[in-house]
């Protein structure tokens, strides 16, 4: 629901206590605290549920358009500790197949709020200059009662600079991953590894990489990292609702990529598997960015090695 093309409030915690906010800072933070280093490219991921009991909407700035969103829980979902010697911004931003609000509370007791951020669909984001210390965040879906899983970005680099849908651009394999990292040896286990996740994104995978190679997904840091050390094969597989794409760099320089392997569900095999740093997206052919379930095992699926296969540059 775009309920307003720029809807980003800053408010003060005074201005809010005048409204009897229910929100609680000081509480413990429902996915516990995160610390945010200092360099240029560190970043936080943190996976929450999205949503709560208590209405945003209520706080309104009066005398301005800007307002805050949605229903969040009365404590925080996460809290983002900021050293001293920071860079000096930082941004916030949501990945989520709902439309989901964000709302951060600065050390100041500022409040920053965001819903629909320009250039990411229904996702959203905040910016701010850095102040050191700690940052309340919570998450908020339109709708009580619902609570969808989120990725929440917390980084010194923003994600609204990523390219709008249909313009492809060049993938950072080596940027840190947004959901998850293994260090993986043979005969690792569980085996399948499955991981939750949110597929897609608002990057075309630029046909460069490979003539199958397809899908939106977000070009600025892979979904997931393997570094793999074992010997034989591994197997990537992915599942949803929707229509999937699967995007693979191997440490040998080499892109794989797949399309319904089985219905509209991606997967390939990697013979021979390289030992070294796999770099993982999953896409979407359509602009949602639904809940999927990554699959890493060291046992086929499959019958044969599927998807398609290039040497990179």
């Amino acid at each position: 629901m775009k309920t307003n093309a720029r809807t980003l409030a800053l408010i003060s915690l005074t201005a809010l206590a005048a409204h009897s906010t229910a929100l609680t800072p000081e509480a413990e933070a429902n996915y516990g605290t995160q610390s945010l280093g200092t360099a240029a490219d560190d970043q936080v991921m943190v996976m929450v549920r999205a949503g709560g009991d208590y209405d945003m909407s209520m706080h309104s700035v009066p005398d301005t358009d800007m307002y805050c969103s949605g229903y969040v829980s009365e404590a925080p979902d996460a809290v983002i500790s900021v050293p001293a010697n920071a860079q000096s911004q930082i941004y916030f931003a949501t990945y989520s197949g709902d439309d989901s609000t964000l709302v951060v509370m600065d050390p100041n007791g500022k409040i920053y709020c965001n819903d629909d951020a320009d250039g990411r669909g229904l996702n959203a984001g905040v910016e701010m200059p850095v102040v050191p210390g700690d940052y309340s965040v919570w998450v908020g879906i339109h709708y009580p009662g619902d609570y969808p899983e989120t990725a929440v970005r917390v980084a010194y680099t923003s994600p609204m600079m990523a390219q709008k849908p249909g313009v492809s651009l060049a993938i950072d394999w080596e940027a840190e991953p947004t959901f998850e990292h293994y260090t993986l040896a043979a005969g690792f286990g569980p085996n399948p590894i499955e991981l939750e996740l949110i597929a897609g994104g608002t990057d075309t995978v630029p046909s460069s990489i490979g003539s199958s190679c397809y899908g939106n997904i977000y070009g600025a840091a892979p979904d997931v990292t393997v570094e793999y050390s074992g010997v034989g094969a591994l197997h990537f597989s992915a599942t949803s609702d929707s229509d999937l794409t699967l995007v693979i760099r191997s440490p040998d320089d080499v892109w794989y990529c797949n399309d319904d392997y089985e219905g509209l569900n991606p997967g390939l095999s990697i013979e021979s598997a390289a030992a070294g740093r796999y770099a993982v997206w999953v896409g979407t052919y359509g602009d949602d960015e639904p809940d999927a379930v990554l699959q890493i095992s060291e046992v086929s699926p499959f019958q044969s090695a599927a998807g398609s296969r290039r040497k990179g540059n």
